[in-house]
């Protein structure tokens, strides 16, 4: 009898963990940067960008109900583990640590990590200078990893991490540091809408290619649902009309 007790209960503790599952993802929390133009920023009190644009396209597409969280990039890993988000969404790159770590959706941007300076600055001039540079970097960011690990980074500098680009992008401007380390595609979008008078140099510190972090534990159904909806936006050129909006050229995979 006891057994029979037993097994019942747990048949509704199990039924009730499939609901909360369930109930838990009604709603996806998507956490992103809301101060990385082009990508995820805010303009006149709504969320736009490239990929405001594919979240909103993807989502609806998949008939998920889900909600922009604008997070301190910085804390996202935390913020994820908390269950605070359900999933990353802000030109996040994608590796083997993270898909070991979260579960990575199909990759739908490529990117280059690259130096931004003034017309006059050549990497030459760089390594032949025999006093100390000063070089901005977006804090905990693929770009600040790549730079870390190249040539650049061992020779005399004072490096500068920001909380944004942004922010590294105003110092730039007013000549406070020497040049910045960011995606090309930021960089590129910049250059183009004039606001910074820069180049991106020649030289790529590395390259990867974006993805969506969804928490480990999000169900089975909704990941498949979303990815599936990713691809065919992929597939059926309204990803590639997406980024010709935003870069006017096609950065998708190929």
């Amino acid at each position: 009898m006891k057994r029979k007790i037993l097994s019942i209960l747990l048949l509704i503790l199990s039924t009730f963990l499939i609901i909360f599952a369930q109930l838990k993802h009604d709603v996806i929390y998507v956490g992103i940067d809301s101060n990385f133009w082009p990508m995820t920023y805010k303009s006149n009190n709504s969320y736009t960008g490239f990929d405001i644009d594919l979240a909103n396209q993807v989502f609806n597409d998949a008939d998920l109900t889900f909600k922009f969280e604008p997070i301190n990039w910085n804390e996202k890993d935390e913020l994820m583990s908390s269950g605070s988000i359900d999933c990353i969404w802000s030109g996040f790159s994608y590796n083997q640590e993270r898909a070991n770590k979260y579960r990575l959706s199909t990759t739908y941007l490529k990117n280059n990590y690259v130096i931004v300076a003034p017309i006059s600055f050549t990497l030459d001039t760089l390594k032949e200078k025999s006093t100390s540079y000063k070089v901005g970097v977006h804090y905990k960011t693929s770009a600040s990893y790549y730079f870390e690990n190249s040539e650049y980074y061992n020779l005399p500098s004072t490096i500068l991490y920001y909380a944004t680009i942004n922010e590294a992008l105003s110092a730039l401007n007013v000549n406070e540091i020497d040049f910045i380390i960011t995606d090309e595609i930021y960089a590129t979008a910049a250059i183009k809408n004039e606001l910074i008078s820069y180049e991106v140099t020649n030289t790529s510190l590395g390259n990867e290619l974006f993805s969506i972090a969804f928490s480990s534990d999000i169900d089975d159904e909704t990941y498949k649902r979303f990815n599936d909806a990713l691809k065919n936006s992929l597939s059926n050129g309204v990803a590639e009309s997406i980024s010709e909006k935003w870069f006017n050229a096609n950065l998708l995979p190929q």
